[in-house]
C-alpha cells in the first residue's frame, strides 16, 4: 500500500473516532448516576455524576452532588464543578451561583456572578440578585441594596440604593436610598427615602435627596382657554362635585389575595366603577354646557386646541417602574410630598382643595443634570418653554401666575398676575388673561397687543382672537391682521382659516394674511384636516381640497371625521340620524352596501380593519371590502378588537358562533369576581 493510501485510511480512521467521540450521549446506570457512552454503547466517561446534560461542543454541564460544572469528552473538568447553579450561555457568557442551599427544588441564600467559557470568573460571585439584561443593562443587589451593571459587567451604578427603577427608553433610571418596602400594603411599594434620577452613562443627574420625582407628560386640560371659562362657572363647579362624590360612592372592596389581608385599605378598592361613573357623567356635563353656546363658540372649542401647557406626574415608587419620558428629559423634583399631582387642572374648584395635597414646592433639572428651577420655592411650576418655566400659586383664593427665567434665574414680574388661565411662553411671548381680559406679552414681560377679551392658542404663528362675539386674527408679535369683525374664524389647519363673516352667512377659508383663498361660498364648513376640509352646499355635506376642488361631491347628510391622509375609504350618512356607508374616494362609488350605526374608522387599531356598531348597538369588525370578520355582537369596541386580535393570533380563518360564546364567558367581568369557594352560573361556564 502506498504513502497516499496510508494516509486516507489514517484519516477515515481518526475522523471516525472524533465522530464517535463528538456524539458521546449521557446514560443513566441501575443505580441512578449518569455517564456517558459512544455511539456503540461503550461507556468513555464513568458514571459518577447526579445529572448530566448531551455534549455541545466538545463540552457538557454535569453535576456532582449539589454542584455544576463543565467537563470534555475525556470526562475532564473544563470550568471546575463547583457551583450552586449555572444558566445557559448568553453569548460567551454564563450567569452562575456559589453557595446557598437548595430546599424543594429551590435555590436561596447563593451569590451570583459571571465566568466566561474558560471559566475565568469575568464578575465576582458576591450578588444576592442579578436581573435579567434588557438592552445591555442589568439590575444587581448586594446586602439588599440595588444598582445596575452594563453588559461588560462593569457597575455603573453602586448597589447602595433601597429600590431602582428600570432605564426608560430616553436612557434614565430613577434611584431611591433610605425606603423602605411596604411589605403589609404591597411588597413592591416603597415608603420614605429619597430619589434621584441617573443616565444610562453613569452620571447622577439629579441627586438622590428628593422625597418625590416625576416627569411633565400631560396636556393641561384647562390650558384651552373656551373650556376654562366652563370649568369656572360657579354652577359647574358645583355639579362636578356631586358626580364626583357619587362616584367614590362606587367603589367596591377587593380582598388583597396576595397577603389574605382583611385590612381595609385604598390599594384594595376597585376603583374602575368610580372611574366609569365619572368620566361619563363628566362628558354629559360638559356637553349640556357646549350646547348653551352659540354655533361659532362651538366649533372654536373643537378646534382651538388647548396652549401646550405640560403638567407634571410624580412617580409612583414602584420597585423596578419607569420614569416616563416621551415628551421631553424635564425632571420633577420635590420634598415636600402630597398624594397626587395637580393634573394641570386650574380651574378654582381644585384650587380650594388642601395645598398639602396638590401644591409641592416643585424644582425642575435638565436631562443633563443642570437645575433649572431650585426646589422648595414655588407651588406650582409647568414644563420648561422657550427659556420660560410658567409658574402659578394660590392667594387669597385667587390663581396667580408667573414666569420663572431659567437663564436670570429671575421672575419677570415682581408682582405676581391674578389670571384664569395660566400659558406658556412660545416664540417669544405669552398670553396674559387677567381681569376679563387678554393680551401678548414679549421676553421682557412687556405688553405687545391690544386687549382681547380671548386670545386663542397660536397656529402656524397666527392668533385667533375675540372680543365679544367677534373673531379677527393678530400675528406672533401682536400686530392686527384682521380686527375683531368675523362672526367666526377657526384658528389655522394646514395653512387657512374656516371663516364666516356674517352670523348666518356663508363660509370661506382665508389664508394667514386676512385674504379669502376660498371663497366664502359654503353654507357650513369645518377646518382643513389631513388634505380636505369638509363643507356643505344646498345639495349636502362633502370634502374639498386647498384649491376647493371637489374630492367628495356634495350630497351626503354628513362627512365622518377624517383619521388619515385623503382617505381612500370615507364613512358618509345617507339621511339625518342615518346608518354610515363606506364610500371609496377612488371608484366615487360605495365601497360595500352594508350601514352602521357607528365605526370607529379604518386603521385606529388594525390596518384594513374597523370597528362597527349595528342597530342593537352591539360591536363588530369588518375589513375594508366590507367582509365580516366578528360578528356584531360584542358590548364594546375594545372587545370587538380583543376578539379579533385573538382570530390573527390563533390563526383563525373565521370566528364562530361557539367562539363568540366561549370569548364572551371568558371575558365575563362577572365571572372573573367569582372567588375561589364560590359558584360559577350555568350560563358562565365555556363548556
Amino acid at each position: 500500500m502506498n504513502r497516499i493510501c496510508w494516509l486516507i485510511v489514517f484519516y477515515l480512521v481518526m475522523g471516525a473516532s472524533i465522530l464517535n467521540a463528538q456524539t458521546l450521549v449521557p446514560e443513566q446506570n441501575g443505580k441512578g448516576k449518569w455517564g456517558y457512552v459512544d455511539l456503540d454503547g461503550k461507556k468513555v466517561i464513568d458514571y459518577k455524576f447526579k445529572e448530566a446534560y448531551p455534549f455541545i461542543d466538545g463540552r457538557a454541564k454535569v453535576k456532582k452532588g449539589d454542584k455544576w460544572g463543565y467537563i470534555d469528552t475525556r470526562g475532564k473538568e473544563v470550568i471546575k464543578i463547583k457551583y450552586s447553579e449555572m444558566y445557559e450561555w448568553n453569548g460567551d457568557y454564563c450567569k452562575i451561583a456559589e453557595g446557598g442551599s437548595v430546599k424543594d427544588g429551590i435555590l436561596s441564600g447563593a451569590k451570583w456572578g459571571y465566568i466566561n467559557r474558560r471559566g475565568d470568573v469575568i464578575m465576582k460571585a458576591e450578588y444576592d440578585e442579578i436581573g435579567l439584561f434588557k438592552d445591555g443593562l442589568a439590575y444587581v443587589m448586594k446586602g439588599g441594596k440595588y444598582g445596575y451593571i452594563d453588559d461588560g459587567f462593569h457597575v455603573f451604578i453602586p448597589c447602595k440604593y433601597a429600590a431602582v427603577g428600570t432605564f426608560n427608553e430616553r436612557g434614565y433610571c430613577w434611584v431611591n436610598e433610605g425606603g423602605k418596602f411596604d411589605k403589609k400594603k404591597n411588597r413592591d411599594v416603597v415608603k420614605g427615602g429619597k430619589f434621584g434620577v441617573y443616565k444610562r452613562n453613569g452620571d447622577l443627574v439629579v441627586p438622590v435627596k428628593y422625597k418625590a420625582i416625576g416627569t411633565f407628560e400631560e396636556l393641561a386640560p384647562d390650558a384651552n382657554p373656551l373650556m376654562a371659562s366652563i370649568y369656572n362657572d360657579p354652577e359647574y363647579i358645583k355639579q362636578l362635585r356631586k358626580i364626583k362624590k357619587e362616584g367614590y360612592a362606587l367603589m367596591r372592596y377587593t380582598p388583597n389575595i396576595f397577603s389574605f389581608s382583611l385590612k381595609v385599605s385604598s390599594s384594595e378598592f376597585d376603583f374602575s366603577e368610580t372611574k366609569k361613573y365619572v368620566e361619563s357623567h363628566t362628558k354629559e356635563l360638559n356637553e349640556s354646557y357646549l350646547k348653551k353656546m352659540s354655533e361659532a363658540e362651538r366649533k372654536l372649542s373643537e378646534e382651538c386646541g388647548s396652549f401646550e401647557l405640560l403638567t407634571y406626574d410624580l412617580l409612583s415608587p414602584k420597585k423596578f417602574s419607569t420614569l416616563s419620558m416621551s415628551e421631553n428629559t424635564y425632571i420633577v423634583v420635590s420634598n415636600k410630598f402630597g398624594f397626587s399631582s395637580l393634573n394641570g387642572e386650574m380651574h378654582k374648584y381644585d384650587y380650594r382643595k388642601a395645598n398639602e395635597k396638590y401644591f409641592h414646592k416643585i424644582g425642575v433639572f435638565d436631562g443633563d443634570g443642570n437645575m433649572l428651577l431650585p426646589p422648595d420655592k414655588y407651588d406650582l411650576a409647568y414644563c420648561p418653554s422657550d427659556g420660560f418655566i410658567s409658574l402659578a400659586r394660590e392667594k387669597k383664593k385667587r390663581i396667580q401666575s408667573n414666569y420663572y427665567n431659567i437663564r436670570s434665574g429671575k421672575l419677570l414680574f415682581k408682582d405676581w398676575v391674578d389670571v384664569e388661565v395660566v400659558t406658556p411662553f412660545e416664540k417669544g411671548n405669552a398670553v396674559i388673561a387677567t381681569n376679563g381680559k387678554q393680551y401678548l406679552i414679549d421676553k421682557n414681560g412687556r405688553k405687545i397687543s391690544n386687549d382681547y377679551s380671548l386670545i386663542l392658542p397660536m397656529r402656524e404663528s397666527i392668533y385667533v382672537v375675540k372680543n365679544g362675539d367677534k373673531c379677527g386674527i393678530i400675528d406672533s408679535i401682536g400686530h392686527e391682521i384682521i380686527p375683531p369683525t368675523y362672526n367666526l374664524i377657526s384658528p389655522v389647519s394646514e395653512g387657512l382659516m374656516c371663516a364666516q363673516k356674517n352670523k348666518g352667512g356663508l363660509y370661506g377659508f382665508l389664508d394667514k394674511k386676512g385674504n379669502y383663498a376660498i371663497p366664502a361660498m359654503y353654507e357650513s364648513a369645518r377646518s382643513f384636516k389631513y388634505g380636505w376640509a369638509s363643507v356643505r352646499t344646498k345639495s349636502g355635506w362633502g370634502e374639498i381640497e386647498p384649491d376647493n376642488k371637489m374630492a367628495v361631491e356634495c350630497k351626503w347628510n354628513n362627512t365622518a371625521v377624517k383619521t388619515e391622509w385623503k382617505p381612500k375609504l370615507l364613512w358618509v350618512q345617507k339621511e339625518n340620524k342615518g346608518l354610515w356607508y363606506c364610500w371609496s374616494t377612488e371608484t366615487n362609488q360605495l365601497a360595500f352596501n352594508v350601514g352602521y350605526t357607528g365605526f370607529r374608522n379604518f386603521n385606529a387599531d388594525f390596518e384594513g380593519v374597523a370597528v362597527v356598531w349595528d342597530k342593537n348597538n352591539k360591536v363588530g369588525c369588518i375589513s375594508s371590502e366590507g367582509k365580516v370578520l366578528i360578528p356584531c355582537i360584542m358590548p364594546n369596541g375594545d372587545l370587538a378588537i380583543k376578539a379579533y386580535s385573538q382570530m390573527l393570533n390563533q390563526g383563525m380563518e373565521t370566528w364562530k358562533e361557539i367562539d363568540t360564546y366561549r370569548f364572551v364567558i371568558k371575558n365575563n367581568q362577572e365571572r372573573n369576581k367569582c372567588e375561589l369557594t364560590g359558584t360559577i352560573e350555568n350560563d358562565m361556564w365555556d363548556y
